[in-house]
C-alpha cells in the first residue's frame, strides 16, 4: 500500500520541486534516494546470491524485477485491505486457467480473471507516468526519468499483460462454446 501511495504522490512532488532551492532537495532527496536504491540494490544482489550463487550475472535484471514489483503493487494494495478488513479473497494474480474436467489441460488454456477493475487502474497509472515522463522531460528534470520509466513500465506492464490474457481467455471460451453447439 505504501508503493502505491508513493506512486501517486511522487508526480505532484515533481511541482513542489520548482518552489524549493535546489540545496534543499540535495539535502532531502539524495540520502532518501541512496537509502532506498541501495537497500534494493542490496536485497536483489544477495537474493541472486542465495539463488544462484553467480548473482552478478543476473544484476542487470534488477531493473525489471523493480518495475513488474512496482506493477503489482495494485494488486498487493487491494490483498493487504482485505487482510486488515479480514474480507475473505483469492489471490488473483495466480493463474486461473479454468482446468475444470479431469482431461482439461492448463498448457491449452490461458490465464483468467473476472474483473477489469484491476488492470484497468494499472493501465491508468502506466498513462498517468507517462504523462509525468513527459512533464518530468520537458521540465528538465532529467534524473527522474529513469525511476518514471520503471513505474510506468511496471503498471502498464501489469495491466495489459492482465488485459491480453482476459481476451485470451474470452476468445478460447467462445471458440469452445461455437465448437461443442
Amino acid at each position: 500500500p505504501l508503493l502505491l501511495v508513493f506512486s501517486v504522490l511522487i508526480v505532484p512532488a515533481l511541482f513542489v520541486r520548482d518552489s524549493v532551492a535546489s540545496s534543499t532537495l540535495l539535502f532531502v532527496d539524495f540520502p532518501l534516494f541512496c537509502a532506498a536504491t541501495l537497500s534494493m540494490l542490496s536485497f536483489y544482489a544477495v537474493s541472486q546470491r542465495a539463488v544462484r550463487g553467480n548473482w552478478t550475472s543476473q544484476f542487470f535484471l534488477i531493473p525489471a524485477v523493480m518495475a513488474v514489483g512496482i506493477g503489482l503493487s495494485v494488486n498487493n494494495t487491494l490483498a493487504v485491505i482485505g487482510a486488515l478488513t479480514k474480507r475473505p479473497a483469492k489471490f488473483v494474480r495466480t493463474p486461473k486457467y479454468g482446468v475444470v474436467q479431469p482431461g482439461d489441460q492448463w498448457l491449452t488454456k490461458s490465464y483468467r480473471s473476472s474483473s477489469l477493475a484491476q488492470p484497468m487502474v494499472e493501465v491508468l497509472l502506466g498513462f498517468y507516468f507517462t504523462a509525468a515522463l513527459i512533464y518530468a522531460a520537458l521540465a528538465g528534470f532529467f534524473v527522474t526519468l529513469p525511476f518514471f520509466f520503471l513505474f510506468q513500465s511496471g503498471f502498464l506492464y501489469a495491466g495489459f499483460q492482465s488485459l491480453l490474457q482476459q481476451r485470451r481467455w474470452s476468445s478460447f471460451f467462445l471458440r469452445t462454446q461455437i465448437a461443442g453447439d
